[in-house]
């Protein structure tokens, strides 16, 4: 999505784009997911660079950095032989890239709850990435300057 767009409008989008999905347009729409998950850049290609998030059982890799104006990059990357968690790295990414701390301090911890995963997913699995969403808002803050402004990481 758009650097233009808040993270709460593209927050209301994707609950609009999941909402009352069943189980196989779900697995359908996780999959559209996993494909648009950005390649890194190439400095940070191969790993380098990226902190292993702990929170998820197949390999994710995570980093922030400032962007333009007070928001923050968010660089993803998991196996492409793992797709529910390129998917969910792409959720994460259109939602939360490119946003103002402030904005993606407000995504909801149990965003993929609330986007009905639980339908999908083991209720354990949903349980970590919601430990997984208050990682990334934590990366993100630590990102942040003091004075709300972006601060470099990586």
């Amino acid at each position: 999505m758009s650097d233009s767009i808040s993270v709460p409008a593209r927050w209301a989008a994707l609950q609009r784009g999941f909402a009352g999905l069943e189980p196989v347009a779900l697995r359908s729409r996780l999959i559209d997911y996993a494909h648009r998950l950005p390649p890194l850049p190439a400095g940070l290609a191969g790993g380098r660079r990226l902190d292993e998030v702990q929170e998820c059982a197949t390999p994710l890799f995570l980093a922030a950095a400032a962007g333009e104006g007070g928001t923050v990059r968010l660089y993803l990357d998991a196996p492409h032989d793992a797709p529910t968690t390129r998917a969910v790295a792409g959720i994460i990414h259109e939602l939360m890239d490119g946003g103002t701390p402030e904005d993606v301090a407000g995504v909801p911890d149990d965003m993929f709850e609330r986007l009905g995963l639980q339908a999908v997913l083991t209720e354990p699995r949903v349980t970590r990435l919601a430990a997984l969403v208050a990682r990334v808002k934590r990366l993100v803050a630590e990102t942040s300057e003091p004075d709300g402004r972006a601060g470099r990481r990586h």
